[in-house]
């Protein structure tokens, strides 16, 4: 648990990487709801799923000043992307989501679609690793091409094939300020 001494003027939380699992994320839920000051909160690699996703998404509303945010490596899985998106779309300020290594497929993908459209402060975007596939990417193009802050987009190692990169590619004609774009190991060659 956290100490309950935690100052409601803390801008960063950072515990990734400390296995705090479902159980972890709900007591940690419960202390961010009176931070509404956070700027950044990482919990990455925590063996985080479903029912951790639906305690976080219960402790997101108060972060009106939450600019970065980092939820990889965690075991969500679409379900739990469908908990979290309720509680990114009303991120405002948010300008990093990462997202990496989640298994979200396409489905998931949807939701976290459904989310970003209106957070246009965005400029950073990571999803790289959630097997998202052709489906998911046409599900992504439909999120992103709002995102006219967008800088940087990774979308690595989510088997896009040459089709979802044609979907990834139509949405992001409109993004003037993307600089960089990631979409190494997608199998977009012809076999």
């Amino acid at each position: 648990n956290l100490p309950k001494v935690i100052s409601v003027s803390l801008k960063i939380l950072d515990v990734s990487d400390n296995d705090i699992g479902d159980d972890g994320v709900q007591y940690l839920s419960e202390t961010i709801k009176s931070l509404g000051c956070l700027t950044a909160i990482n919990i990455s690699e925590n063996d985080i799923g479903v029912i951790g996703a639906k305690y976080f998404q219960e402790s997101m509303d108060n972060l009106n000043s939450l600019t970065t945010l980092d939820i990889s490596s965690n075991n969500f899985g679409e379900d739990g992307m469908k908990f979290l998106g309720e509680g990114i779309k009303n991120l405002k300020n948010l300008t990093t989501l990462e997202v990496a290594k989640n298994r979200l497929g396409a489905e998931g993908t949807k939701y976290l679609s459904d989310a970003i459209k209106n957070l246009i402060s965005l400029t950073s975007l990571d999803i790289t690793k959630n097997e998202i596939g052709t489906n998911g990417a046409k599900y992504l193009g439909e999120g992103i091409k709002a995102l006219v802050s967008l800088t940087t987009l990774d979308i690595a190692g989510n088997r896009l094939g040459a089709e979802g990169v044609q979907y990834v590619s139509e949405s992001i004609k409109g993004l003037g300020f993307l600089k960089r774009l990631n979409i190494a190991r997608n199998h977009l060659g012809v076999r």
